[in-house]
Parts: structure tokens; sequence; C-alpha cells
């Protein structure tokens, strides 16, 4: 044992295996070639690796086993053996260990011992442990006289400099690692050493600065806990299994729990399942949810009117948690219904708040841009509408104009339409919607051949077979009918596949055009699974599905062909298919009507405005009455008999929307159209308004525009 000196405990350092046991082999060949004893108390790989190298050296263990100068035993099992309550037993060490000592030294000089105890119980993650088995190590190898090697390999000890610390003072001599000894010269070893102690240096610095950062998180994490646990708002974190993980204490006086919240899903405390379904499904897509008015329902059922913001969480690309806030505005809406004066009124106003909200959020979210410029483009085109609308009615009346004159009155007509573009595009720059769908000639056989081009693979894939579906396609010309050719589209396409997912196996679509004197038709028959009554019934409301999905599906279809004054159709019966029928009015017939003759309300603060739109009905033999605000219109509509309103949209004392959705109250069935100098999408509104147009508006915008209504108006329920 060169280099020991008077030491009888001491510690190897090693990175290898193989370095390892070679030198407790050749430490235990030194010995035992001297008449001495051997104790090996390892794990089974360091047994057996120590037994063919001393088997190579020339020993014969069988021998030195039956003359107990061989002993060994297995580190796990011994350990379990002294250990009792999960701590060491000073006692079991004495007899178990002590009587293995004792038997390799019976019959020799010096034994001299392995150990891989201490290191079993460091991989463990038991530190003080295997610290202080090396105290009571230390005190037997004293106590009788034997010499004592244990191991640590390096890899396995930690990035702590503390711990290399506490390992080598629990020794009286350290042997280093084999990057060390193997250095050939002394100034090699000196040079490791001040190396070693230099990164020895750096990582007790890191190891500080990580402690700072930990100590530092660990101290906003309180303060955070701290502030959400004292937070008047509701507050609660949901797991990526849909579970409850935390509330605070307002969100459990929110629906009036002690206990009983957390750990169960979410959804068990939401009244609608879809609605709560849709809201999980934006969490794990990724989706910021910002104010989402909700309904909750706390202790005994009772009901919880909610707005939530959400933010979900990931780690590494996997959805792990979202935290929401919970504002209860129970009070607000049930005042907002108590004020309602029948239960009519009551589901009106909840809708509308619901319908406002998005609204609301939007307009709170570009407030700064979008203040400046709706005024903008408020005041713009108000100027401009009264510039294109007396041009237009001098144009529409001047026969005998000079033709300089009109040359002048037509280049003024497009510098103010130019000028409303430019109106439009800023609008258009605080609005997060499409742009101006304007109306056109559209012919539904083009329409329809051009969605049954692309969509073959698609619908593949959702009747999972492209051999087993036939497309029969009659699509002959048609004449045009007046609408929205993307609109138009979008309604095709929503019943083509509704069509193909009713054939899961393969089928039958028939697409068919065709017109009479009046209306253009377009036919979607399939040989599907059919609907049954109850399912037919319903197969037009929002969100409702047969096959487990939410979306608006044929209800978004029935909503194009509704702007467009059309009407939709569906026969259907189990085993035999659906047929779906859309009709519109054609354009060239709804032109060629001699215009009813009309008595109209016009309403607009602005007298120049007011003088454009009496000059446009006038123009076309209809009379009229004016107002000067939304007040003053719904005391003439009160006390007059009106064919046709045309309000504007921004007014002093009662706004236009208010003043529409009390005309509506009055007289459902009287049309309303409302102008408005900030802008909008040109079509139908099926929430009171009847077509909305922006200012300024030239004539023959204004008689097709009429001509719609009126033909709506006309048309069958």
């Amino acid at each position: 044992m060169g280099g020991w000196g008077a030491a009888r405990h001491a510690v190897q350092f090693y990175e290898g295996d193989a370095y390892l046991l070679d030198a407790v082999a050749a430490l235990l060949d030194e010995g035992l070639r001297a008449g001495g004893g051997a104790l090996v108390v390892a794990t089974s790989v360091h047994r057996d690796g120590l037994e063919i190298r001393l088997a190579r050296m020339g020993h014969d263990l069988s021998a030195l086993r039956a003359g107990d100068r061989y002993v060994a035993s297995d580190a796990a099992a011994t350990l379990t053996a002294v250990s009792s309550d999960g701590g060491l037993d000073l006692r079991r060490f004495e007899e178990i260990v002590g009587s293995l000592a004792a038997r390799a030294g019976a019959s020799a000089r010096q034994v001299r011992v392995f150990s891989d105890m201490a290191q079993l119980l460091w991989s463990r993650g038991d530190r003080d442990a295997a610290l202080r088995l090396e105290e009571v190590w230390g005190s037997a190898a004293a106590a009788r006289s034997f010499r004592l090697l244990c191991a640590y390999r390096c890899d396995a000890i930690g990035d702590r400099p503390d711990d290399v610390d506490a390992i080598c003072r629990g020794h009286d001599h350290v042997i280093p690692a084999e990057s060390y000894t193997a250095l050939p010269t002394p100034a090699d070893r000196l040079r490791a050493v001040a190396s070693l102690q230099q990164k020895y240096r750096a990582l007790e610095a890191e190891v500080a600065r990580r402690r700072r950062t930990e100590a530092a998180a660990r101290e906003r994490e309180r303060e955070t806990t701290q502030f959400l646990e004292h937070l008047a708002v509701g507050v609660d974190q949901i797991g990526s299994d849909g579970r409850v993980q935390w509330a605070n204490p307002a969100q459990l006086r929110l629906l009036g729990l002690a206990e009983g919240y957390v750990g169960r899903p979410f959804q068990a405390f939401h009244t609608d399942p879809v609605e709560a379904e849709t809201f999980w499904r934006r969490l794990l897509a990724g989706e910021s949810i910002a104010e989402l008015p909700m309904k909750m329902r706390g202790r005994d059922g009772a009901v919880k009117h909610v707005v939530v913001s959400a933010e979900p969480f990931f780690r590494n690309g996997v959805f792990v948690s979202a935290r929401r806030m919970v504002h209860d505005v129970t009070l607000r809406v049930e005042t907002q219904i108590a004020s309602s004066a029948s239960a009519a009124r009551l589901k009106q106003t909840i809708d509308e708040i619901g319908a406002a909200h998005p609204a609301m959020i939007e307009r709170e979210r570009l407030a700064a841009v979008g203040t400046f410029a709706r005024g903008v483009v408020h005041d713009f085109n108000n100027a401009l509408a009264p510039v294109l609308g007396f041009t237009d009615l001098l144009l529409d009346g001047g026969d005998g104009l000079d033709p300089r004159v009109r040359e002048d009155l037509l280049a003024i007509r497009r510098a103010a339409q130019e000028a409303a573009d430019v109106a439009a595009r800023l609008r258009n720059l605080h609005r997060a919607k499409e742009g101006r769908l304007i109306p056109e000639d559209v012919r539904l056989d083009e329409v329809a051949a051009e969605a049954l081009v692309p969509a073959k693979a698609a619908w593949a894939e959702l009747a999972g077979t492209e051999s087993g579906l036939v497309v029969v396609r009659r699509l002959g010309a048609t004449p045009p009918v007046d609408g929205n050719r993307v609109q138009l589209r979008k309604a095709l396409d929503r019943l083509l596949t509704n069509a193909v997912q009713s054939m899961p196996s393969g089928g039958e679509l028939t697409v068919e055009t065709s017109f009479d004197a009046e209306s253009v038709t377009l036919r979607v028959v399939d040989t599907g699974t059919g609907m049954p009554p109850d399912v037919r019934a319903r197969c037009l409301e929002p969100y409702f599905s047969t096959r487990g999905e939410s979306g608006l599906g044929l209800s978004s279809a029935q909503g194009y062909v509704t702007r467009h004054c059309g009407t939709l159709e569906i026969e259907s019966a189990p085993g035999v298919g659906t047929e779906v029928r859309v009709r519109f009015p054609r354009a060239d017939v709804v032109r060629a009507r001699p215009p009813e003759k009309l008595h109209a309300l016009v309403v607009d603060d602005e007298q120049a405005s007011r003088d454009v739109i009496a000059g446009y009905l006038t123009a076309d033999g209809h009379t009229l009455e004016t107002a000067h605000d939304g007040a003053d219109g719904l005391e003439r509509f009160r006390a007059g008999r009106f064919d046709l309103v045309i309000t504007d949209c921004a007014m002093p004392v009662m706004d236009g929307e208010t003043f529409a959705m009390k005309v509506k109250q009055l007289a459902p069935q009287t049309p309303v159209i409302m102008l408005s100098g900030l802008g909008g999408e040109d079509g139908p509104d099926l929430g009171g308004v009847d077509r909305r147009i922006r200012k300024p508006l030239g004539l023959p915008e204004w008689r097709r525009a009429l001509a719609t209504v009126v033909e709506r108006k006309a048309a069958p329920d």
C-alpha cells in the first residue's frame, strides 16, 4: 500500500470501472501475497471484475475462500442488513461487517477491505447517509486495524463543489482519478492541479449564482402566489388533463365552494358543454383568450355569469397548463335581465350582450388608431356624399347637357369615387375583417364548376375513398344572379362538404343548375345516409352536428343564401339520401321589374346627405319624409305609414342602430337600409338592418341596393 503511510481509510476517485478494478486488484494482490486477508463488499459487477483479475494474477480464489482469506459480500444486500427504520443501525453494522472482517483476518496478518456501500447510497441521492457510513467505516478500520479503500465514480458525484470536499474530509488518504495519476511528469500534474483549482473556483461561482437565481425565482413565485391569493378576481389553473390544479380564494368564493373544485374537470363547472369544449380546444391550439362570456355552475347549481380570459402554457411544444382569470358579472347580467319587460325581451337582451361583446373587445384593442380613423372617415364620407349624389342626379336627368359639362361631371364623379376608395383603405387600417365585398352579376353554373374542380382530393379524404364517389354534373348555363361570388362559393362549399361526409362508403353526388322565368336554382343531391325527421328539423341550427364536431355547418350556408335574398330547402330520408335546393331571384328580372312606388322615411343628421337620398327617391317617383335624428325619426315613424326606412348610422340623441332596432320592434316587416360614413361591408344584416351601405353612394348603386331590399321584402316566407 505504497503512498498510504499510516492512513487506514482511503478513497479512490475514478472515471472508468476498468481503472478502478485494476487499482483495487493491485491493492488486494499486494496484501494476499504478504499473507494478509481480503474483504470485498461490492456490487456484483465489481466483485466479478476483481475476481477475474485476481485469478489472472495467480490467486486460487477457491482455496482463499476455504481458508477465509478472501471474503466477498454483496453491497446492496449488506446495506439492507445493516439498516433499520431508514437509517444505519450501528449494532447491526458491528455484528455483520465486524464478523466479515473477523473472518477475513482470522488466519491472516492484516486485512485489506474494499467497499462500494457508501457509493451506492450516494448514487441513490442519500448524501448524508453516505457520509455517515464513511464515518462508521473509518471507526471500524481504526478499531480492528484493517486498511479500507472506498471508491466514488467522478460523474456520479454531482456538480456541487462542496460534495468532493465532504467526501475527502471523511477519509485520511485521497487517491485522484486516472486522468490525474496517468499524467507522466510532476509538472503536468501541477498544471492539472492549477487548472482544476480554476475550474473549482468557477464552479463555486456558478453554483453561487444559480443559488441566488433560484432564491430570486422562489421569491418571485412567493410574491406572485401571495398576489393571486389576495386578488379579488377569481384565478385558477387547468392542467393538461383538463382538471383544475389550483384556484385562489376569490375563485372558490365566486362558486361558493370551500372544497371539491381542485382536482375535478373544469368542464363540470360550466353549464354549456359545447361552450366549454370549444374554449378547451382553443387553448390546446395555443390561442390566448380575452374576455370570453361564459356561464359557470356553483354550489347548489347556482349559475354564475362570468367573463373569462385565459393564457395557455407550452413546454417543448407540448401543452402543459392554462391559467384563467374569471370576472363575476352575474350582478350586471341579472340587473339587465330584471329591467326587461317580458320573457322575449329578456332573451333579446342576453343575445345583444353576447353579440356586442366581441365588438366591444375589438374597439378597446384598437381604440388608439380606430378612434382617429373612424372620425376622419366619417367626416370625409359625409362630405363626399353630396358631391357624388348631386353629380349623379345631374347626370341622370341631363339628357340635354353640354358634352363638355357632362365630361366635367363624369370627372367629378370619378374623383369622388377615388376619394371614397381612399377613405375605405384608411378605415381598413384598423379593422381585422375582410375587405368590402362588392355585389356583381354571378352565374351559378360557373360557381358550381369552380367549386367542383379542386375539391376531388379533399372529398376523397373526407369520404375515405376516391373510387367509390361518383360526381354527376348537370351544369346548364344560367342567367346571372345579383350577389358576391366569394360568398356564393362558400355556401356551395358547405353544401358539397356536407353531402360527401354523409357518404363515408362512397355514393353518387349530383350537382345541377336550372332556371325559370323568375329564379335560378341549384340542386345538390347525395345518396348518403339521409336524416331522420328530428335531425332534419335541427340541421340548420348553428353548431348542430351528428358527428361530434362543432361549427356552423349548414347554418352558415343558409346565412350566405339569405344574404342574397335566396331560399334554401332540404328534403331527406334515412337510407335514401338528401336533396338541397337553393333558389335566387334572377338579376335581369329584378332590374327589369318596374319599381314599386314607395313612401320612405329618411333619417340623417346631415342636411346634405338627406338631400341626396331625397333626390335619389324623387328621381324614381318615390315620396318621402325626413327627420334630423333617431328620436325625431322614431316619432315620425310612429305617426305615419312607411314602406321603407333609410337611416344614417352615427347621429346625436339616438344613433342609427338603436333607431333601427326600435323600428323593427314596431314593424318587423318594414325594410331598413342603414347608411354610414364610417363604412362597412355592403350587404344585408340579419340583426335588424336589411342592408348596410357605406357613404358616399352613387345613384346606380342606390338603385341596385333598393331593388334588392324590395325584392327581399316581396319574397314569400
